[in-house]
Parts: structure tokens; sequence; C-alpha cells
């Protein structure tokens, strides 16, 4: 099953329109039902087991809290402009310029080398001078692959190589890069 972000070609040529990716409706009820279970596994036994159930029931809600809040105010976007990528969660905003990110990694850690093929992360590290700071984007959390949120980035990073080597580096299997007919990097 290839998974890929499709981007028409008048959206190719005008890299000026930014790209919001807005959180994945199934990712957050999927959420907020294992949440659920948490809360009511934790209700049902806290006579039996009072410290679990309590924890259960803590996360549970928590969990929950979190998946309504998205899905109903819509408020955890990653949106790629030409001058950076945003990371918006409610009224907090986290923006990165293109010129201040030093890396950027595919895969489930930071370092090493584990490459496993389905919910890889992207780890972003930017900075400038001394202060190095990470940022995690999960694409999953959006709908998207991996390799399809990298897809849609190389076009908005095209001016720094060091990235898009980077990038595209990680999506490779066995040493070739894999390729849908439209020329996208997909998941195998």
């Amino acid at each position: 099953m290839t998974s890929t972000l499709n981007i028409s070609s008048a959206e190719t040529l005008d890299m000026s329109v930014a790209k919001t990716f807005a959180p994945s409706k199934r990712y957050f009820f999927f959420m907020g039902a294992v949440s659920m279970l948490f809360l009511l596994e934790g209700i049902l036994h806290i006579e039996k087991r009072p410290i679990t159930s309590t924890l259960m029931i803590l996360f549970g809600i928590l969990g929950l809290l979190f998946a309504i809040i998205v899905l109903l105010k819509n408020s955890y976007q990653l949106e790629l402009t030409n001058d950076g990528l945003a990371l918006k969660f409610g009224s907090n905003q986290r923006t990165v310029p293109w010129a201040d990110i030093k890396t950027i990694r595919v895969g489930w850690f930071d370092t090493g080398s584990a490459h496993w093929l389905r919910s890889r992360r992207l780890f972003i590290n930017y900075g400038k001078n001394a202060k190095n700071q990470i940022m995690t984007i999960s694409p999953v959390m959006f709908g998207v692959s991996a390799n399809a949120l990298v897809d849609a980035m190389l076009p908005f990073c095209k001016d720094f190589p060091r990235l898009t080597n980077a990038m595209t580096a990680d999506c490779k299997i066995g040493g070739a890069v894999l390729r849908d007919e439209n020329g996208l990097l997909f998941d195998a």
C-alpha cells in the first residue's frame, strides 16, 4: 500500500502557496477511543487496584481531553511556507526558518539507524550559535506518512541542499529511493 501526498502541477509551480496539514480525524478518534477504554477500565477496577486504576483514569482523562480539543478546535497544524515551517497547537506556535534548520532526519529515533517504514517521525535540529533545539513531527498525526511529508517539504527547502540530501537519504531503503509513478517518495 502506498501513501503519497498528491500535489498538482499548479501547486508545484507556485511555491508561494503555503501548505497546511490539519490533524487526522481518524488518528484522534482512535486516540479518544483508547483513552475511553483506559478511563472505563480504571473506573471498573478502582476497588481491586486503586493505584493502577487511578493512573489509568488520569491518563484516560488527559488523552480524551487532548483528542477532544484537537478534534473540535482543529488546533494542531503544521504549516510549510517559503520562509520556514510552523507547528501550531492552540495559541502556541513554533516557527522555524529554513535557514536555521541544521538537519532533518526521518526515522524512529533522532540518532541511530533503526529504519522501520511505518509511523516514522521527522526530527528537526535547529538553532543559532550553540543553542540547538529539536522539534519532532509525527506525520501520522496529520494522516500522512513520513515520506509524503518529506515530498511536501522538498520544494520549500530546495535552496538548502543539506536538508534535501538528509531527508531523501533517510527515505532510502537498500540504497534505492522508493518512488511511485509520479516520482513521489512512498512507504513500501
